[in-house]
């Protein structure tokens, strides 16, 4: 009998395990579509972009305070293009500077780890 590998998790996966256990904690959150297409326009194609470059995966906000969350979810050990890389992190220093609460997250245990440890959020039983 052969034993098949598990299939590696998916940034997908972890995204929307992510977005669930923010919802659980009170926040109202939204899946962010960053990049682009190209489209007609007056008789010829033009680039259309859809948000900011390095725009974070995840935006939200907190119920009953309205605070927002900005999370960039990557996938354990997942590849990044460098320059993609450096807007992100530059997306997420700005929505930290403008008292947003702003993190990088690889599974549902770092996004527990951001809220408690860097915005004093009470520890929550993870089932």
């Amino acid at each position: 009998m052969t034993v098949r590998p598990l299939p590696a998790v998916r940034e997908q996966d972890v995204l929307r395990a992510i977005k669930q256990y923010l919802e659980l904690r009170g926040f109202r959150m939204y899946r962010r579509n960053t990049g682009g297409a190209y489209a007609m326009r007056l008789g010829r194609d033009q680039f259309v972009r859809f948000s900011e470059p390095g725009a974070a995966d995840l935006t939200g906000r907190e119920i009953g305070t309205g605070r927002t969350i900005e999370v960039e979810v990557k996938r354990a050990g997942g590849r990044t293009n460098p320059q993609r890389e450096r807007l992100q992190q530059a997306w997420l220093d700005l929505a930290k500077r403008d008292g947003c609460i702003a993190f990088r997250a690889a599974s549902v245990e770092d996004c527990e780890a951001a809220l408690v440890e860097a915005y004093g959020y009470p520890r929550r039983l993870l089932v």
